[in-house]
């Protein structure tokens, strides 16, 4: 049974801010195209939602975290077992200080 994913808050405006990056910076079709990627990845998540590693809980957090990296953006992520759920919780670039968007 695949696990649904849901996008949080802040995980749409993370994703919405590097879309707009990339449109800028290179066109509205090359946005599309790793938004398109983006979500096949998400697909293969809600089938396989252990294929990222496990990372401590961090800060005012209890629950275990999860990330993987698609491209050169990390994904991080919580598996909720009893509801067979993925909540998508941050989306960052490889390249930034990427635990300041935990806390």
């Amino acid at each position: 049974m695949n696990y649904k994913v849901i996008f949080t808050a802040e995980f749409e405006e993370q994703l919405d801010n590097i879309l707009d990056y990339i449109e800028r910076l290179f066109s509205k079709e090359y946005a599309e195209e790793y938004f398109n990627y983006l979500i096949s990845q998400l697909d293969n998540l809600s089938v396989f939602p252990n294929i990222g590693i496990k990372i401590r809980p961090l800060i005012l957090s209890t629950k275990l975290t999860n990330a993987f990296v698609s491209r050169k953006n990390i994904i991080f992520y919580r598996i909720e077992e009893e509801t067979k759920q993925i909540f998508l919780i941050a989306l960052a670039s490889a390249s930034e200080n990427y635990l300041n968007l935990m806390n």
